[in-house]
């Protein structure tokens, strides 16, 4: 055999990793045993031919395929290596950002659950301090869900549709897709005044440093509300809770001296794919920012 050769075994060992693996180098075409002893089969190896199987479990390491290792073994070429490297730090960070927003849509919707599972006080108007807030703001797609009406099931059934057409606009912002269970919904001051409950948008609140190029957002500062939570959409009788909800805390601002400060935020505080389309698990708080009158 000339110069001393090792076996498959001590190969493996001083290069830390498997006989499987080299065999399975061999049946790819990416390293050849030095000599087969034709005798008995037995592999040896040269002490050189480590800086191969170096090479090989870094690009594997680096996610490259096997079939992309094996030409980069047979090219040798700096510059080729190089273009394969950009390609694959490019693919990694994709994936690494894919990563995060799966991370963040997992977080997004354990939160719904512990909300859920906590529960807030319900149907009892509150006033918070609501700190800063950042919003993307959608138009309401479909005409049927523009006027909040007293039919719960039936309203519920038109701003599903809306949701649809929410949601595309929501992957085509490249906003995470989680969000599209927070859509929520705005109704402007002056329709509020008017007591003409007409939806001028829909939303989703948005971490600020999070907002993609090209997605205007708006920040809602700090402010007090007038707050109402409720956890079903649909009454017993089949009726709005979402109008009756609104006709409270304009009542409640009235009784009580409170001028309206801007619009209406029904926001969706928790959900999940597994909540009844009738809405009676989805959590939603209702918002009226207010301000003493003179």
């Amino acid at each position: 055999m000339g110069e001393e050769k090792v076996t498959i075994g001590e190969m493996a060992s001083l290069n830390c990793v498997s006989e499987r693996a080299l065999r399975f180098y061999q049946s790819k075409g990416l390293l050849e045993p030095d000599y087969v002893d034709e005798s008995n089969g037995y592999r040896y190896y040269s002490l050189e031919q480590s800086s191969t199987i170096d090479m090989i479990t870094e690009f594997e390491g680096l996610g490259f395929s096997i079939d992309e290792i094996r030409t980069l073994i047979e090219q040798r070429d700096l510059d080729k290596l190089e273009i394969a490297l950009v390609q694959r730090m490019r693919a990694l960070e994709e994936t690494i950002s894919q990563c995060r927003s799966a991370l963040s849509d997992a977080q997004r919707l354990l939160d719904s659950c512990r909300t859920m599972r906590e529960r807030p006080l319900f149907n009892v108007v509150m006033i918070e301090n609501i700190p800063t807030r950042t919003l993307v703001n959608f138009p309401i797609f479909h005409e049927g869900a523009v006027q909040v009406t007293s039919d719960g099931v039936g309203f519920l059934r038109e701003w599903e549709i809306n949701l649809r057409q929410a949601k595309r606009a929501i992957l085509d912002h490249n906003l995470p897709r989680s969000l599209f269970r927070g859509v929520g919904c705005r109704i402007s001051e002056k329709s509020l005044r008017e007591h003409d409950f007409k939806l001028s948008g829909s939303f989703v609140f948005v971490e600020s440093e999070h907002v993609p190029e090209g997605c205007e957002a708006e920040v809602l500062e700090a402010a007090r509300y007038l707050t109402l939570y409720t956890d079903h959409y649909v009454n017993d009788d089949g009726s709005n809770a979402e109008l009756q909800g609104l006709e409270t805390l304009l009542a409640y601002a009235e009784k009580h001296h409170f001028a309206i400060a801007g619009d209406y935020l029904g926001e969706i505080i928790a959900d999940t794919p597994a909540f009844d389309f009738d809405g009676r698990n989805m959590l939603f708080k209702q918002q009226i920012p207010i301000a003493v009158e003179a």
